[in-house]
């Protein structure tokens, strides 16, 4: 026998969630110089370091870079020369204050032409080559070469060629991945940041791997009714984690007091949900029992479920073997 009371339930809730990278351990890779593919350094399935040369270029356009900085610094050095020329003369009374802002303007010119083209081959300097105007695409991160779209032979067009660039190289470290998953805008109000959460892939039920809410958003999908929550999870040794897979997800969260009833108390026949209630004694002494239909929210718990209608708190239900009273009431 158990007395129905109000209690803790429910404090775990199970979503649906899907593995992904973590966006700072995946990068695309791009050549920022235009030119012809000669040689391809990375496969697909390497596993490269940063700084690691995945393709060679040749690119003219580091020549046309180094061509128009040098005659940036030219510029610039005239232009300067130019201006102390036009204020000297300005001081004799030679020159009219207009010659002079005049010089100050090309001067400045100058300077903002010098500083882009210093930029641009600041841009490209780790990956020249000598004078060959070779130049080596390196990867910017440790990690996997997980796509390769590139071939030797093939023209590439630059990053900053003003056109639409071809990503050449997908590298991406699964060393720590993230799960995101949907949580039902009726479940928020418990689902904090930093809530425990246990994660099982499909593909690997009998695996676990422990983490925490790092995010939660704060807007819903106005579909779904749902929230996106990520979780961050370091990977096993083996990977078993990987990009896209789906997964399952145990969040902890803060439990709900209801009346509940034990599951093993509960009693169901075709459509009929009931719990057997105690009604005193008998004359003879025979405990007596009722058969009350309830209604419960099977969504909610494990062990037990919350009542939705049906009982009241201080009854007494049959919790050990109800089954065998179903006979003996009519």
């Amino acid at each position: 026998m158990q007395t129905v009371i109000e209690q803790p339930i429910d404090d775990t809730i199970k979503v649906a969630g899907r593995v992904t990278f973590d966006d700072a351990r995946l990068t695309h890779a791009f050549s920022p110089v235009s030119g012809r593919v000669m040689t391809i350094e990375a496969r697909l399935g390497d596993r490269v370091k940063k700084g690691q040369v995945l393709a060679t270029i040749m690119a003219p356009d580091i020549g046309t870079a180094t061509s128009d900085l040098r005659k940036a610094a030219a510029d610039e050095k005239a232009a300067k020369i130019d201006l102390a020329r036009q204020r000297d003369l300005v001081t004799k009374g030679a020159a009219s204050v207009r010659d002079r802002e005049q010089a100050e303007a090309t001067d400045r010119i100058a300077e903002a032409e010098l500083s882009r083209a210093q930029e641009r081959v600041e841009l490209l300097r780790g990956g020249m080559r000598g004078v060959a105007q070779r130049y080596s695409l390196r990867a910017e991160i440790d990690g996997e070469v997980v796509a390769r779209l590139v071939s030797p032979g093939i023209e590439v067009p630059g990053l900053y060629a003003g056109g639409s660039p071809t990503e050449l190289f997908t590298i991406g470290n699964i060393d720590r991945v993230w799960v995101l998953a949907d949580v039902f805008e009726m479940d928020l109000g418990r689902v904090h940041r930093y809530s425990p959460v246990t994660v099982r892939a499909v593909a690997y039920p009998e695996h676990s791997y422990r983490g925490q809410i790092d995010w939660i958003s704060e807007v819903l999908d106005p579909t779904t009714r749902t929230a996106r929550v990520k979780v961050v999870l370091d990977n096993d040794p083996r990977f078993r984690l990987r990009p896209e897979m789906f997964a399952t997800a145990e969040i902890t969260v803060d439990p709900v007091r209801a009346l509940a009833v034990p599951v093993h108390g509960v009693i169901r026949l075709g459509e009929t949900t009931f719990v057997f209630v105690e009604r005193g004694q008998s004359r003879d002494g025979r405990h007596r029992f009722e058969r009350i239909p309830v209604v419960l929210d099977p969504s909610v718990g494990v062990a037990i479920h919350p009542v939705v209608s049906g009982l009241s708190a201080g009854m007494r239900i049959v919790t050990n073997n109800a089954i065998q009273l179903t006979g003996m009431l009519r």
